[in-house]
């Protein structure tokens, strides 16, 4: 029986390699002259190496996957950006995209209200808190969230504004959830949403948890801090008040136009686990804020911390 040829390389694919620097003629080899066996085998290799060598040169196209989400692929490429130059303007991202300048506005948009980005004075967009966190790596968070749920249903309803949960990690706040209000003028959702804990009003709630020297060296000093000295002395002030009256506010702060009240949640040895807080426009703030959201929320923590008293969250 007459042994099969070895499959040649069109030299369409030998040139398409190379122009990816692996020729695939150096890849395949020259024909061998051993058994049939071995030229079979021989053959079934250079095939399986083909195929990885392929599949590796796809991956230095610029064309993205067949399967690729485009609207994603193109979320991302901004994250990119956004994590190696540091700084992205519109007009700049757009022409890197390939896409028009309001799409590109739409998409840096939906960055900051997620967290991986914000904007500055001059509509420069930067990375945001969201970029920098890592995974909280916290068994008990979902356990925490379930338990939650329903009073934080309840705030909102009671209060017909949005209702949230938070924890803290290191020193930003990450929302495990948020209950939108049935208003037409709800602030927005902000489930997943990673935020400054001195400035979120549930951050600052759980930072006054920590002694003054704690808050100092979780934010350090000087400019590699993030804060500058009056920024940490208005921070201390902000945490002793909420020691003194057992919440926090946030007006302004997080996002132009929202207001907010919160309030640490402690399990059943004392320790602060969480924190949630009420938000709305900052405009119908000031009245709302005494004479409704404070008693719905201090109501809604003795609510939780009574659940909370009956487990373990571990």
């Amino acid at each position: 029986m007459r042994a099969p040829e070895p499959r040649s390389i069109a030299p369409s694919q030998t040139s398409r390699a190379r122009t990816h620097g692996v020729p695939l003629t150096s890849v395949a080899g020259p024909p061998s002259s051993g058994t049939v066996a071995d030229q079979r085998s021989g053959s079934r290799s250079r095939h399986s190496t083909l195929r990885c060598t392929a599949a590796w040169a796809w991956r230095f196209r610029s064309a993205t996957p067949p399967t690729a989400v485009e609207s994603l692929d193109r979320g991302l490429r901004l994250l990119q950006m956004l994590r190696d130059y540091g700084s992205l303007r519109i007009a700049d991202a757009a022409q890197q995209l390939g896409i028009s300048r309001s799409s590109t506005h739409r998409l840096l948009q939906t960055l900051v209200f997620r967290g991986f980005a914000v904007q500055d004075e001059s509509h420069v967009y930067l990375p945001g808190p969201s970029m920098d966190a890592g995974p909280a790596r916290l068994a008990w968070t979902n356990n925490f969230r379930r338990l939650c749920q329903p009073h934080l249903e309840v705030l909102s309803r009671r209060s017909r504004e949005s209702a949230n949960l938070m924890i803290r990690v290191d020193r930003n706040v990450r929302f495990l959830v948020t209950v939108r209000a049935r208003t037409v003028d709800a602030t927005h959702d902000r489930d997943g949403v990673v935020m400054p804990a001195n400035e979120a009003s549930g951050g600052k709630a759980l930072l006054a948890e920590l002694r003054d020297d704690e808050v100092r060296a979780l934010f350090g000093t000087g400019p590699a801090s993030g804060l500058s000295d009056l920024e940490t002395t208005r921070l201390l002030s902000d945490v002793a008040a909420v020691r003194k009256h057992g919440f926090a506010l946030n007006v302004e702060e997080t996002e132009r136009g929202v207001a907010a009240v919160g309030t640490a949640i402690h399990d059943r040895w004392g320790a602060a686990v969480g924190a949630v807080s009420v938000s709305t426009r900052a405009d119908r703030f000031p009245e709302r804020v005494n004479g409704l959201l404070l008693p719905l929320l201090l109501d809604s923590r003795a609510q939780i911390e009574r659940d909370l008293a009956e487990i373990d969250l571990g």
